[in-house]
Parts: C-alpha cells; sequence; structure tokens
C-alpha cells in the first residue's frame, strides 16, 4: 500500500512538472512572439515612458532599423544610433516635427553643442538629426530632399559636404552658422566636419 502510494505521488509529481513545462514554454512563447514584433524591443520601457503606443514604438524601430542599415552603428536609446564615427543620429518621435533624446531623463530637444556639425532631415531644423565633431570622418546623409543645418565648432571652420565618392560639392558656412531652409541632401551622401 505505501510503495503505491509513492508510484502515485511520483505520477502526480510528473503531471505537475509537465504542466509546469507546458506553462513555461507557452509563457517563453508569448515573449518570443512579443519580441519578434517589435513589442519586446529593449528599449520598449523607454518608448512606454516618452508615451508612445505599441504602434508607434513599432514605427518608431522600423525607422532606427532603417538607418542602422543605411549608416552602420548600434542602437543607443529606442530613437538613437551612435555612429561607427562617434557622433549620434537622433530620429523624431511619431508625430513630433523635431527631434528629443530619450537616453536623457527629461527627454529634452536636442541641441546642437560647441564643436559639432548638425545637420537636419528637414528645414527649419526638423526631422531626424545627425551630429558629429569627428574631423575627417565621412558621416553618412542618409535622405533626401531639403534640410538644413547647424554649423557650432570652431569660429571658421567649414564642413565637407561629399558625393558618393566622398569628393567635395561643396563646403558648408564657416563656424558659426545656421542655414535653416534650402540645403539640398539629395546629391549629398556624406559630410566630413572639418
Amino acid at each position: 500500500m505505501a510503495q503505491r502510494r509513492s508510484v502515485q505521488r511520483q505520477g502526480l509529481w510528473r503531471i505537475l512538472f509537465a504542466a509546469l513545462a507546458a506553462v513555461c514554454a507557452v509563457a517563453f512563447g508569448m515573449t518570443a512572439s512579443a519580441s519578434a514584433s517589435g513589442g519586446g524591443t529593449p528599449f520598449a520601457g523607454q518608448a512606454a515612458r516618452a508615451g508612445l503606443t505599441a504602434a508607434q514604438t513599432k514605427s518608431l524601430q522600423k525607422q532606427v532599423d532603417g538607418y542602422l542599415a543605411k549608416t552602420g552603428g548600434r542602437q543607443s536609446a529606442a530613437n538613437e544610433i551612435t555612429l561607427p564615427s562617434g557622433g549620434t543620429l537622433t530620429v523624431a518621435l511619431p508625430g513630433e516635427r523635431k527631434a528629443r533624446s530619450l537616453a536623457s531623463a527629461g527627454a529634452a530637444f536636442v541641441d546642437c553643442p560647441y564643436y559639432y556639425f548638425c545637420a537636419y532631415q528637414y528645414e527649419n531644423y526638423g526631422g531626424t538629426q545627425i551630429r558629429e565633431d569627428s574631423c575627417g570622418t565621412h558621416t553618412s546623409i542618409p535622405w533626401a530632399g531639403y534640410g538644413s543645418y547647424i554649423n557650432n565648432q570652431t569660429s571658421g571652420t567649414q564642413a565637407r559636404l561629399e558625393n558618393s565618392s566622398k569628393q567635395v560639392l561643396y563646403y558648408s558656412r564657416g563656424a558659426y552658422a545656421a542655414v535653416p531652409t534650402g540645403v539640398y541632401w539629395t546629391p549629398v551622401y556624406y559630410f566630413n566636419p572639418c
């Protein structure tokens, strides 16, 4: 009789462990599919704190992935890429005209600090922003159309705006210069800050 109860208990434990394993497999499967759909991205919490919906977070991640494919580097925040040169690309959030950094506590709009050349996707410093301070680099411009730039480097320094062969098309205005309109990015593939 005691042996039969022991066998029954072992059978019960096996059933419980099998059920627990099944629950874990289902939970793991749900987590994996959430990650694959963009809902479980490493920066999803950052996006949620910024007030983005799941759909907006997915859209933002798709934009970031597109920029990563064009520029290289690594994603360093929900809407930021650290470029291979050390510069930063910051994507404007869905529904917002200007880029702001979700990496900072206050999610402040990004500026163009001293020693940097900053390129903006759209005119009037709108859309995605790329900022770079490393001389001798060829930082990719991954967009076309009309945009703007701020040259906040040391006085008189000019950035080189280059074609696909990295040949100079034209030079930026000498620092300090803020050009809010008329910068035609279509033929520009790269810029070299100095």
